[in-house]
């Protein structure tokens, strides 16, 4: 789990006429869990629990333009491993 508060971000040199972006706090949660019977071990895992789309930063490239970065989609995934 990780939690991320509210923060100020943008304004750059180049565009000094754009305000900085409030961005809002969000939190993320990512699950794994495993079982291993020798030589085998799987492990299952989601990414993102809740799906959320928060912005994990935004500024400005341009007095119109703005650029940002989220995070990413709901993962499920699995590994598998042979131990020899």
């Amino acid at each position: 789990f990780s939690y991320m508060g509210v923060s100020w971000q943008g304004g750059v040199p180049i565009a000094p006429a754009n305000p900085f972006f409030l961005n809002d706090d969000y939190a993320h949660l990512d699950l794994r869990a495993g079982i291993k019977f020798d030589p085998v071990s799987i492990q299952l895992y989601v990414t993102n629990v809740t799906d959320s789309g928060a912005y994990q930063s935004i500024f400005t490239t341009a007095p119109t333009a703005y650029q940002g970065t989220i995070l990413r989609p709901r993962t499920f995934g699995a590994n598998v491993r042979f131990d020899f």
